[in-house]
């Protein structure tokens, strides 16, 4: 109850121009790290693999709001455990820096459910589920996806679907990473640990 409170809240602050985004510097990998080890326990639960990869340079920090990047996050993540069965999710994490301006990119595959083309088009409406039997079957609000996809807005960028139906889904996030000219840019192979130091 309290979930689909804050999503209301979200939802009627965000429509009524009123939603504050705080912008500060801070390390991606940190908060990538926070929502691969909340979503961990809902994935094991499912029996599900939760994955994380990093593709070339992810710069040492970015310039965005890490409140509301953990939020979409967390929403895509989980809609990704919740609507598949078999097999696993994961999540592939890179920088555009080469954009006119420089972008990360979050992108949520899993093998679940899928959706429909003709479903596609009211994916990231308010109250919407692809079709009533996976609101019946799944449950939720339909506010999840609608609010991520502003949220991405303020942010800079947006989210983006491409899905088969009963092969799975990939839900693409970008943001704006701010002035990282100067920042230190590492490729990430092993498991990430979070540094001490301030930018």
């Amino acid at each position: 109850m309290i979930e689909i409170i804050n999503d209301i809240l979200d939802l009627s602050k965000i429509e009524a121009g009123k939603l504050d985004i705080q912008r500060e510097w801070f390390d991606p990998r940190e908060i990538v790290a926070d929502v691969e080890t909340m979503m961990r326990i809902r994935a094991d639960k499912s029996r599900l693999d939760l994955n994380v990869r990093y593709e070339g340079f992810v710069p040492s920090h970015i310039h965005s709001d890490a409140k509301r990047l953990r939020q979409i996050l967390i929403n895509l993540v989980g809609n990704a455990i919740k609507f598949t069965e078999y097999g696993g999710v994961t999540l592939i994490v890179r920088c555009r820096p080469d954009e006119p301006s420089p972008q990360m990119e979050f992108a949520v595959t899993d093998t679940g459910i899928g959706i429909a083309e003709e479903q596609m088009e009211r994916l990231f409406q308010t109250f919407s589920q692809a079709n009533s039997s996976v609101d019946r079957h799944y449950g939720g609000t339909g506010l999840g996806l609608a609010i991520s996809k502003q949220l991405a807005g303020l942010l800079g960028g947006d989210v983006a679907c491409e899905s088969t139906l009963g092969m799975g889904s990939t839900f693409t996030l970008t943001i704006a990473a701010g002035d990282i000219a100067g920042r230190n840019m590492s490729i990430q192979e092993v498991p990430f640990q979070p540094a001490r130091e301030e930018p």
